[in-house]
């Protein structure tokens, strides 16, 4: 909203102006792009501007705020908005690439099936639609031709629920000898399930013998 100010050097705000000599100077300045009006009253007498457009600044940054935690394999949204140094919304048209530092994916929309690698902005923001299969902690950015870029804050991307066991086979292995294999509890996409804090049946398909040590 615009506010009114003392002198140009706009730090002290006021809500007051005084007359001089039957005028005044006043001191506004709006941090938002919009129409705005002026009004001035004292008493039963006021008065009130014509439509004052204030025009949004060139774009300083972009911003990408995503909430953290997310889960393996399920889609998440976000806006992305270009903002000016004073964190306005600049209302632009136009496309901005996007990336990311990890192995998170963006998507044309809600349905996930279609990767795309921009987006574009309409009146200055625009929703988008991610997804990471990898559980790690990824963070997503914006930049444009003009070199104005953004990034969101760190993203954990936790696992999914427990889906299936792993085994590994280190193979040949010498009859008789002892030998130790690694179980690990998986998702559907093979992130480790650190929750998974359960008993294991074990069995084989030959005459092994598991120890517990």
């Amino acid at each position: 909203a615009a506010k009114f100010y003392i002198d140009s050097s706009y730090t002290v705000e006021t809500t007051k102006a005084l007359l001089d000599g039957g005028q005044s100077v006043i001191f506004v300045k709006d941090n938002t792009a919009q129409t705005i009006t002026l009004t001035a009253g004292a008493g039963s007498v006021s008065g009130t501007s014509g439509n004052i457009v204030v025009s949004p600044t060139p774009v300083h940054h972009y911003t990408l705020p995503f909430s953290s935690p997310q889960t393996a394999g399920a889609g998440f949204t976000g806006t992305l908005s270009a903002r000016d140094a004073a964190e306005g919304l600049v209302q632009v048209n136009g496309s901005v690439s996007l990336s990311s530092n990890g192995n998170a994916v963006f998507y044309s929309d809600g349905t996930y099936s279609a990767a795309v690698t921009s987006a574009t902005l309409v009146n200055g923001s625009t929703t988008l639609y991610a997804r990471d299969n990898v559980a790690q902690s990824v963070i997503l950015s914006a930049s444009d031709a003009n070199g104005k870029s953004g990034a969101s804050g760190a993203i954990t991307v936790n696992p999914a629920a427990l889906d299936h066991y792993a085994i590994t086979a280190m193979t040949p292995r010498v009859k008789g000898q002892g030998f130790s294999e690694t179980l690990t509890a998986r998702d559907p996409f093979g992130n480790l399930v650190l929750s998974a804090n359960n008993a294991v049946v074990l069995t084989q398909s030959g005459s092994a013998l598991y120890y517990t040590d």
